[in-house]
């Protein structure tokens, strides 16, 4: 639900979300949910960012994204990034900082 609220549909680029949103929130929720676990932080962090990312702001914006009748459609991608990927590592990243904090 989040990276359906910050992302927009750009014409000529596509779904367009800052690359920071879904990794920080996710990170977040996921030491809020395994503050027992820290382990499980990074793992469920990246699984969070990755599904929430493709689900949130790419597949809820298809209406909005047919609508701007585009050549090409491109799944996964945030502007120049690949978004998905970009998003997945940087949960990695910051669950792993979190924890060793």
């Amino acid at each position: 639900m989040i990276s359906k609220v910050f992302s927009k549909v750009v014409n000529g680029v596509g779904v367009v979300m800052n690359p920071l949103i879904a990794p920080v929130f996710s990170v977040l929720l996921s030491y809020i949910l395994f503050f027992h676990e820290p382990i499980l932080v990074p793992m469920s962090a990246y699984v969070s960012s990755v599904i929430g990312t493709l689900v949130g702001a790419d597949l809820l914006n298809t209406k909005k994204i047919l609508e701007a009748r585009p050549q090409i459609i491109s799944v996964g991608g945030m502007g120049t990034f690949d978004g998905i990927f970009i998003s997945g590592l940087l949960s990695i990243f910051l669950g792993q900082l979190l924890i060793s904090l």
